[in-house]
């Protein structure tokens, strides 16, 4: 009889392994972000998320028993100056568990580059 905390392990590796995580997150969360891809070489994540719903998609990257993306290795920010939303966050989550890495992209404009913080859920983000 398998207990039913592997049988989880194994349905989420299960999930990575073949690509599905990616619909699983459409699935869960079909309106918080606008577009994802995944990486050919190395199946990194990449999600493009507004600024209103980027607090709730790294909630659940965080929480989720599925994604378990527990640490926050970098905070990248890119000044495109030609384009309208001038500023491009690069927020780089690490699965420790599932050794994936989720890159959550969020534009800004010029005139309200505000963004929720996450020192609430990564203290590694102060």
């Amino acid at each position: 009889m398998i207990k039913k905390g592997f049988r989880m392990r194994l349905n989420s590796f299960l999930l990575y392994s073949k690509n599905y995580f990616f619909f699983y997150l459409y699935r869960c969360l079909p309106t918080y972000f606008y577009y994802f891809k995944v990486s050919n070489l190395n199946n990194n994540i990449y999600l493009y998320t507004s600024s209103k719903n980027f607090f709730f998609l790294s909630f659940f990257l965080k929480n989720s028993y599925i994604a378990q993306f527990n640490s926050l290795t970098d905070l990248v920010i890119i000044d495109n100056y030609s384009f309208k939303k001038r500023f491009k966050l690069v927020y780089n989550f690490l699965s420790i568990f599932f050794n994936k890495r989720a890159f959550v992209i969020v534009f800004l404009d010029e005139n309200k580059p505000f963004i929720s913080s996450l020192v609430s859920l990564f203290k590694s983000s102060n």
